[in-house]
């Protein structure tokens, strides 16, 4: 497309950035992080980041399961001015 007559004064038009980033240049550089991100290294570094120890929602479930809430929520309703039936349990 770049390279196409019809195509070739929109594309530098558009993708001119000012004198020291031109459109072909621009170009390459949003090539060169496509494939970055594109590849099979990418891939592999994204798997190992999200489920080298556990994927994320298992931490939070976690976080979530075994966090005392009973602090915060007295902190709240005190704040509040609640009346204690607000944390009945039954």
């Amino acid at each position: 497309a770049f390279a196409d007559p019809e195509t070739k004064p929109w594309l530098d038009k558009f993708y001119t950035l000012n004198a020291d980033w031109l459109a072909d240049d621009r170009r390459k550089l949003l090539a060169f992080a496509r494939d970055l991100l594109n590849s099979d290294y990418a891939g592999h570094r994204l798997t190992f980041a999200l489920f080298a120890q556990s994927p994320p929602f298992a931490n939070m479930a976690a976080v979530y399961r075994n966090f005392d809430f009973d602090g915060p929520l007295d902190f709240v309703r005190r704040a509040a001015d609640l009346s204690e039936r607000t944390l009945a349990t039954d």
